[in-house]
């Protein structure tokens, strides 16, 4: 059965597949020029050629007045799609649309209707949308190219260069290559730099950060670092008192006359008036303090401020007016630590900023903004002004629930799932977010799909509170106030009923999480428990694990640990520039248990009362009832006496080890619709002290939709280890391990319109630390991983619904480490087992 499964799988795909090959191929037969006159050049590309280094290219080349086709692999794919619709037809057909839209406007007009404008047709969707019409070579352009290119390296001081052009036609496919030479010569340095400041307290300010707010002498006169002295000289302004200074405030002079290609500059500072866009000189900056502040908390409907009455009560030590409609949606003094601003300091904007995050990051509210005005307050002090701050509030929905049905595959079987989650995101008006979550889920073999019969079935319920402040025995007014730290309470219990047994797992975490103003968010988790309990294993799968030596990792067992995790990323919302991501992740667990043990000098328990099921199990399946406990009272007092002995936690094998991995990625963008994105990922497990082994849960898989996409997921590894008969007769693909390694690497480009592509590949596997010898050749050694390990490729098709995107990752073996032979590349093999791909499905992007 499940070789005809794969059959018709293998078939599908095939099919699929040489579908996709036709439909490329009836694109490509519609040539990018078939609609060019005979005069007229599809642009092929800019090229730039510079005889200095330090000037990037493919900046100059962004400059161009006309930029080329977007291509895959050289081909101008969106123009043959653009060309796919015959442009005379075309016109014709525009001609009889607007005549029936002016008949059926004439008929709306006199019924008093609303006329049509622009209305839907495919094939201007198809044009517009889809495809992209070719650029034509314009000589006329290469002048308006140079100017630009030649603006951009004055910039850089480059004030004498010169760039002549070139344009080689290729009449026979109608393509044009233009060509830029330049010769940046000599460029303009700095000679020397001067602050003109007459405002004592100003330029002291600027003194402190010298380095940041001055010109290096041996630096060329670069008009982008001149912009970058003025944002940080505006931003450290704001930052001291000076409210609504910025860049165009901060002016340079540069005297280029003495020759020697040599810069003298000067920076002087502007004063701009609230009420005027004029700049005016002048001696000193006064400086800004709040004079009020309130705040305002509107009700979830709008429209009803009119006929609703309002309230207002004095909050916190500044008195500050707290307005609010109707009912009172939060205490009011929830937003006391996370408003950092008050009338006894002067204006700060990275106080504004932190508010404004501590605000936010409440999750109680839709929308917060800071309205900032100035106040008409009159003062004789004229270095000193004052500003009103009203802090307007927009409530967000407390309560929500969801109902999530999901379909996975996994090692050869398929499943359903129903999640139902119920969220409070202000409990008790204190801004404690409460989630709710019950799952139940039913998995069978993908070969039997048409049996009754369910491999397992599982359900569970996971709850988790998050309170908006540190739960500390220490004061940390300082670290509170400045990262906004959330305590943390996550509360799971899952129950798996397989045929070959039943597992309990219960787990309970407390911990905080925080961000830096730098983006970095920090977990963590002082108390991480984990409980595993087995029930009614089947007598065939105990014996399984026992003699495969996995016994130890599946046994009752609970997991004290404690951990740390660190995020960041440098990804800017929708802005198409590289970026990297890093996440550290370290572990530790059993060592307080296993010192206080120690202290107490605690007596440790034997393998035989630990393992005593596994004795009775095969005591009650293989021995006369007469001499069953003879026989269990013999053997658990020999391995009590020479087998090993553990402490233990309320009567259960608690395991200690220290875990640590680490994920990191970058993105290259080519252009903003066609990227390179890599990834590394490492980790390590060692167990010790109290226990040889590490558990099960905690270690390291790989394959799956997210992985080594052409397995399954724990289907492969440990090393060079092959699948013995039995385990395939199980299907317990819980191939584990101490050690991972894994590297991925996609091309990842638009197809069309949503529907994005990506091509492939995967390498990594998992090892073992220690020697186990029912995992032969499974341990990692320095001088033979590199050989055992896996590599696979594919392509898949993304669509993209902005809100989530639906993945289809079709994935082929390359190398095999598992092949029983001494060549592992899958296709010079022969036979077709190693040669069906695997079709992955998933939500959202695999890393």
């Amino acid at each position: 059965m499940l070789g005809t499964f794969h059959k018709i799988y293998l078939t599908y795909c095939t099919k699929k597949i040489f579908g996709g090959l036709f439909l490329l191929i009836l694109i490509s037969s519609c040539s990018p020029t078939k609609y060019l006159k005979k005069n007229q050049y599809l642009l092929k590309d800019n090229t730039i050629i510079i005889d200095t280094k330090g000037i990037e290219k493919s900046e100059v080349k962004n400059y161009a007045e006309q930029k080329p086709n977007r291509n895959i692999l050289g081909w101008p794919f969106y123009v043959s799609l653009y060309n796919m619709v015959d442009p005379a037809k075309e016109t014709q057909r525009d001609i009889k649309r607007e005549k029936k839209l002016q008949e059926k406007n004439e008929k709306r007009k006199t019924k008093g209707k609303k006329l049509k404008e622009n209305p839907f047709y495919v094939s201007r969707w198809w044009q517009n949308s889809v495809g992209e019409a070719p650029v034509i070579y314009n000589r006329y352009s290469i002048s308006e190219s140079k100017t630009n290119m030649n603006a951009y390296l004055r910039n850089l001081g480059y004030y004498e260069s010169q760039i002549q052009d070139s344009v080689h036609l290729n009449k026979d496919k109608q393509r044009a290559l233009v060509s830029y030479y330049i010769n940046a010569n000599t460029p303009i340095k700095i000679g020397s730099f001067n602050r003109n400041i007459p405002d004592l307290r100003v330029d002291s300010l600027l003194s402190e950060e010298n380095k940041k707010l001055s010109l290096d002498t041996s630096s060329l006169f670069n008009a982008y670092q001149l912009d970058d002295i003025r944002s940080n000289i505006s931003g450290l302004l704001q930052n001291n008192g000076y409210y609504g200074f910025g860049p165009s405030q901060v002016v340079f002079y540069a005297d280029t006359t003495k020759g020697e290609h040599r810069a003298a500059v000067e920076m002087e500072l502007f004063n701009t008036n609230l009420d005027s866009v004029s700049m005016l000189n002048a001696s000193f900056f006064p400086i800004y303090y709040f004079d009020s502040i309130s705040i305002i908390n509107y009700p979830y409907n709008l429209g009803l401020i009119k006929y609703m009455p309002i309230t207002t009560k004095l909050i916190g030590s500044d008195s500050a007016a707290f307005h609010y409609y109707d009912e009172l949606t939060f205490k009011p003094q929830i937003l006391q630590r996370r408003v950092d601003i008050n009338t006894k300091k002067m204006f700060c904007q990275e106080d504004v900023a932190r508010s404004i995050r501590g605000i936010n990051g409440l999750g109680i509210f839709n929308s917060v903004n800071f309205k900032i005005t100035a106040s008409q307050k009159i003062v004789l002090d004229s270095t000193k002004k004052y500003l009103n701050c009203e802090i307007q509030l927009s409530p967000a929905t407390k309560q929500s629930y969801t109902i999530d049905l999901e379909a996975y595959t996994s090692s050869g079987t398929v499943g359903t799932g129903l999640i139902f989650t119920y969220q409070h995101k202000n409990l008790f008006k204190r801004a404690i977010y409460f989630n709710l979550s019950l799952n139940g889920k039913l998995e069978k073999f993908s070969s039997d799909l048409n049996s009754s019969n369910l491999l397992a079935y599982e359900y569970g319920i996971n709850s988790t509170i998050r309170f908006p402040n540190f739960f500390s025995p220490f004061r940390l007014y300082k670290f509170n106030n400045k990262y906004f730290p959330n305590t943390i309470i996550n509360v799971n219990y899952t129950l798996k009923n397989r045929t070959e047994y039943i597992r309990q797992t219960s787990s309970l975490s407390f911990g905080y999480s925080w961000s830096t103003p730098s983006g970095i968010r920090h977990n963590l988790n002082p108390v991480d428990f984990y409980l595993t309990e087995f029930a009614d294993i089947e007598y065939d799968y105990l014996v399984y694990l026992v003699d495969k030596n996995l016994y130890d990792q599946y046994f009752d067992h609970v997991i004290p640990a404690g951990n740390y995790s660190l995020f960041y990323s440098n990804q800017k919302f929708n802005v198409p520039k590289d970026f990297f991501l890093v996440n550290m992740r370290f572990e530790l667990a059993g060592n307080i248990i296993t010192m206080g043990k120690k202290l107490a000098d605690a007596p440790k328990t034997g393998s035989g009362d630990l393992y005593l099921k596994v004795i009775e199990a095969y005591a009650y399946e293989n021995i006369p009832d007469s001499l069953q406990q003879e026989y269990i009272d013999y053997h658990r007092d020999s391995l009590n006496t020479y087998g090993p002995s553990h402490y233990t936690f309320s009567g259960l094998l608690y395991n200690q080890y220290v875990k640590s991995d680490i994920d990191l990625r970058y993105t290259w963008f080519l252009n903003k619709n066609t990227s390179i994105v890599a990834r590394f990922f490492g980790g390590l497990i060692i167990p010790y002290g109290n226990t040889n082994f590490s558990p099960i849960e905690k270690q390291y898989f790989v394959g799956g939709s997210n992985d080594l996409r052409a397995w399954w997921a724990r289907s492969i590894g440990p090393g060079a280890y092959i699948l013995d008969d039995q385990t395939l007769q199980l299907k317990n693909y819980y191939q584990n391990g101490d050690i991972k390694l894994l590297a991925n690497f996609e091309f990842r480009h638009n197809i069309i319109w949503r529907i994005n592509g990506a091509l492939f590949t995967d390498i990594g596997n998992i090892w073992n630390l220690n020697y186990n010898p029912s995992f032969p050749d499974g341990m990692f050694k320095f001088d033979t991983f590199y050989d055992q390990l896996a590599l696979g490729i594919g392509y898949g098709l993304r669509l993209d619904f902005t809100f989530f995107i639906l993945r289809f990752d079709l994935a082929f073996k390359l190398r095999d480490p598992s092949i029983p032979s001494q060549n592992k590349w899958v296709y010079s093999q022969g036979g077709n087992y190693y040669k069906k791909p695997i079709l992955n499905f998933g939500i959202g992007l695999p890393f």
